[in-house]
């Protein structure tokens, strides 16, 4: 039973490491998993805290006026873009591509080696797995 703990602790350290982001430009940061259906936190990092005009590609967030950290969950996989407006001066537009994943999802296959000898092998479906 402690080698099954193990195994479960191992990957769950392997779903963090493997989807948590943190990236910044010019304009803003985020932080949190870049998948489907997980929130991800987008913090301007420009001088100014007034008028700010956060978008979203996928037709949510024009309505974030003002607010210098919002969250927000994408529905669906692939690109998507994020643009942040400061005083309402679309020339000083910041704006950054994300790649959101599929959910994540790990299965665990049962293999016999020999004899009365098994492993569990970890299997991650939805990014290349099974």
């Amino acid at each position: 039973m402690k080698s099954l703990c193990t195994i479960s602790v191992f990957l769950s350290i392997l779903l963090f490491v493997f989807s948590c982001k943190k990236s910044t430009n010019s304009g803003f940061t985020y932080t949190g998993n870049l998948v489907v259906g997980d929130s991800i936190t987008f913090r301007s990092t420009l001088s100014t805290t007034n008028d700010l005009t956060w978008g979203f590609d996928n037709g949510y967030g024009s309505g974030y006026f003002g607010i210098t950290q919002v969250t927000h969950i994408f529905t669906t996989e692939g690109k998507h873009l994020v643009s942040l407006i400061p005083g309402n001066d679309s020339s000083k537009m910041v704006m950054q591509t994300l790649i959101i994943q599929a959910n994540p999802q790990i299965q665990a296959v049962l293999q016999k080696i020999s004899g009365t000898i098994y492993i569990i092998a970890p299997v991650l479906v939805g990014r290349g797995g099974v």
